[in-house]
């Protein structure tokens, strides 16, 4: 059972407002050994300081104790409606509901726009593609709050979706993000771990893609000619990142200074925006320098990723180039494509794992096996490798197992 909170004013000397040694007044809130404390925004010098409350040194100390005391009652105002709302409150509770303004009831836009504001540890474009899942999910059900979030709401969710066209890939995506949420409102107690959805809802489990393109079809496509120059430079900007494996956002991001001359070779430098790795490519050298074919087109490297700046705009113009060359057969091609072109590409030539890893800047070398779909000759020449024709078929000899230890019969003890 949980205690009652008791709420003390206290001067908080560590909360500098000044030089003049100001302090805040801060409400401490405790329940049994646990206490969270509260800003008030008040400030104070310690000698104004007295038995919880503002003394007479300071000049309008009949005001500001009455501010105190208001900002006493909102707080106690919230854990009485909390408890009216059958919600059990902890001081973490009162702390996210009150200081942050975080809680299950108010809007979903609300609640993550508070999640994200006070997040330190999610990177810019983690967070836009959060804003992007709440923006989806206002779409399917406007002004929805964590606590409509049942399993049926996740389900008819999941549903509408798929009903939508979304991939796998999206679905899982967002689900996560929805995971996400409910785990922030479980570590600052506005939730119980068996109130979340995900007790019982699994996320659908990831296929990983097969689209891909083998090097003797990006031969095909690099020699292709188009009649419409926009399709030719969307080849361009196809096959630039399948030699180098670069996501859409970082190639979207190329600039001429990641491009740099380091003796007799040509170096793509530069820090990935998704996991923060930096990849560093050696252009003269993979898949034998055909990026540089590709580069060599263009005066600077900006005048051919420019053009494709929106996702949907390069998706189209792959997709009528695609149609039109009719390589890659009946594969459903994207920009993703290419990266992962990439990544089979190198380990169809014999390039190492962890090499690869290193190269296309992921974070995990899990994440990168799952990415590689090796061609039936990949896997013909390495078994050829193992069991050449000309080696003399050497069988293993059998290890004998050990004798079978026989155990005395043990005397009876009388």
């Amino acid at each position: 059972m949980l205690h009652k909170i008791v709420y003390d004013v206290i001067f908080n000397p560590s909360k500098k407002w000044s030089r003049t040694g100001d302090g805040m007044i801060m409400i401490r809130a405790s329940q049994g050994r646990k206490s969270v404390d509260i800003p008030t925004n008040i400030f104070c010098q310690s000698r104004q300081f007295s038995d919880g409350y503002i003394n007479s040194l300071h000049p309008q100390f009949n005001g500001i104790n009455a501010m105190i005391n208001q900002i006493l009652l909102d707080i106690q105002a919230t854990e009485i409606e909390a408890f009216r709302r059958d919600i059990n409150m902890t001081v973490q509770r009162i702390y996210s509901m009150y200081v942050e303004a975080l809680s299950t009831t108010v809007p979903l836009t609300e609640f993550a726009e508070n999640i994200l504001k006070y997040s330190s540890n999610r990177k810019e474009v983690t967070k836009r593609s959060y804003r992007d899942v709440v923006r989806n999910i206002n779409e399917f059900s406007p002004g929805v709050a964590l606590e409509d979030m049942d399993i049926q709401w996740i389900k008819k969710y999941e549903r509408w979706m798929y009903d939508r066209g979304m991939s796998d890939s999206t679905v899982w995506g967002r689900m996560k993000v929805i995971r996400a949420f409910f785990n922030e409102a479980i570590k600052r107690d506005l939730l119980k771990p068996w109130q979340t959805p995900f007790r019982i809802y699994e996320i659908p489990e990831l296929r990983y893609r097969t689209d891909v393109l083998r090097f003797s079809e990006m031969e095909d496509l690099l020699h292709y000619r188009f009649e419409d120059r926009k399709l030719a430079k969307a080849r361009d900007f196809f096959l630039l990142s399948c030699y180098t494996g670069l996501r859409y956002g970082d190639m979207i991001r190329l600039t001429s200074g990641h491009i740099r001359q380091v003796g007799d070779e040509t170096w793509l430098t530069m820090q990935t925006m998704k996991t923060g790795k930096l990849v560093q490519i050696p252009l003269t050298i993979i898949f034998y320098g055909r990026a540089m074919d590709v580069l060599r087109k263009y005066k600077r490297v900006e005048d051919l990723v420019e053009v494709f700046k929106c996702n949907t705009t390069i998706n189209r113009a792959i997709h009528d180039m695609f149609s039109i060359c009719k390589i890659g057969g009946s594969q459903r091609i994207t920009v993703h494509t290419a990266r992962r072109s990439c990544i089979t590409g190198l380990a169809d030539f014999g390039v190492n794992v962890y090499v690869i890893q290193k190269v296309v800047g992921h974070a995990r070398i899990t994440t990168t096996q799952k990415y590689i779909q090796l061609s039936t000759a990949t896997i013909e020449a390495d078994l050829r490798k193992a069991f050449p024709k000309d080696r003399p078929i050497i069988i293993p000899e059998a290890v004998p197992l050990p004798p079978e230890i026989e155990f005395a019969e043990a005397e009876e003890i009388n």
